[in-house]
């Protein structure tokens, strides 16, 4: 399949520098660039008309143990979004997120070079998911034969009344919905961590009632305080902190609980035939998406997800919720609480339902080329093309 995506085209996505903080978004109409932030809609900031637009929000701050180094990537390109954590090394993590980040944007733009961009912005779910998961696919060959390292991803696309997410490692994907009947805002997060719980999950449940224990524990660990008075309540988890730690004093059953939150299973990079998750999320009668949130592990570690719904849902630009993110979850990896953790931190924030320009531009941190929008193929050349994509999704039916 690399070799079929290299054949179709180059991306021609350009990058700016943008400061020590990356600012990465949706060029608006008339030229809109990074952290331009135009007017919100009315109706309680709930829709917006075509004028409308609020582009995305890209925020990320290293660690404080190593500030010289960010391990984590990210990219807004279209209806595309993705993040990025290297795992397994300062050095080696680093390379294997960028190089993750890199392949997306450029598979990405092969396909919207091909097919236009009007093609892929209407893509069926299905298509959607195939898409994602040959670029994921392509990343992990990547990395894997290049011996790059190892990389988290969650990475996502937003059709007009669909998400279709896909995940592995422990960086996450949330969305901010609202029921129009009530106008109540609340979180709900779409992907699920591959960490040693869910693994033991397994070996004890079938697959629903281990997913659905697993979302119970982990949204108690994501509002706790006190994880281990918190989260020893629950059987599973009690049992297998106690199968790693026998002897099961406080201090060292705090360590294991975080261990077994902190620990991830799967990663990009770390082997050939590594499998994530994909997931279509659709909206329902009276509940839609407002916003879309991308967070590597820093961001989610150190905020609980009621702190994130209460920034997620100020009637701020995307740029300032995702700079308030960092500054919350820095402040608290700073602090003595449990939840206090230094490490990367990226948040990713965008409206969900904005009309789509028709350029797009994407942004480094690392280059100071200016910036290029991508040229529209017109419907014919996009139907010419609808028998080739059909032919690549089949070669990918076969694969999988």
């Amino acid at each position: 399949w690399s070799m079929i995506v290299s054949g179709i085209a180059i991306g021609i996505g350009t990058f700016i520098f943008a400061g020590p903080a990356i600012i990465a978004g949706l060029s608006g109409l008339g030229g809109l660039g990074a952290g331009t932030v135009a007017p919100l809609a009315t109706m309680m900031g709930l829709f917006k008309s075509n004028k409308d637009i609020n582009p995305a929000g890209v925020s990320t701050e290293a660690s404080s143990n190593h500030r010289q180094v960010n391990e984590d990537s990210s990219f807004v390109l279209g209806r595309f979004a993705g993040v990025f954590d290297g795992v397994g090394g300062i050095s080696g993590s680093e390379r294997a997120s960028t190089k993750a980040r890199e392949q997306a944007i450029k598979n990405i733009n092969a396909y919207m070079k091909k097919f236009c961009e009007e093609y892929i912005n209407n893509l069926t779910p299905d298509q959607a998911e195939k898409i994602i998961g040959v670029i994921l696919a392509g990343i992990n060959k990547t990395l894997v034969n290049n011996k790059l390292g190892a990389s988290t991803a969650s990475l996502t696309y937003t059709g007009k009344d669909f998400v279709v997410t896909a995940n592995i490692g422990d960086s996450r994907v949330y969305a901010l919905l609202v029921n129009k009947q009530t106008c109540k805002k609340f979180l709900r997060r779409l992907t699920r961590d591959h960490n040693p719980l869910l693994e033991y999950l397994y070996e004890t449940y079938d697959e629903p009632s281990a997913n659905k224990q697993f979302d119970t524990i982990m949204t108690a660990a994501a509002n706790s305080t006190n994880l281990v008075t918190d989260l020893s309540g629950y059987p599973d988890m009690y049992n297998l902190a106690t199968r790693l730690d026998p002897t099961g004093a406080p201090q060292s059953k705090l360590e294991t609980y975080l261990k077994i939150l902190g620990s991830i299973t799967k990663a990009l990079g770390e082997q050939s035939d590594i499998t994530p998750d994909i997931k279509q999320t659709k909206e329902g009668n009276n509940i839609i998406f407002l916003k879309l949130a991308i967070f590597t592990d820093g961001i989610h570690d150190n905020l609980t997800e009621t702190e994130i719904l209460s920034i997620l849902s100020k009637n701020d630009s995307n740029q300032t919720i995702t700079d308030a993110l960092v500054k919350t979850a820095i402040k608290t990896s700073q602090s003595k609480g449990q939840r206090a953790k230094s490490d990367d931190m990226t948040a990713v924030v965008f409206d969900f339902n904005q009309e789509k320009e028709d350029k797009v531009t994407q942004y480094d941190y690392k280059s100071t080329d200016l910036p290029t929008s991508i040229s529209v193929v017109n419907k014919k050349q996009a139907n010419k093309y609808q028998d080739f994509l059909n032919r690549v999704f089949g070669i990918w039916d076969n694969l999988k």
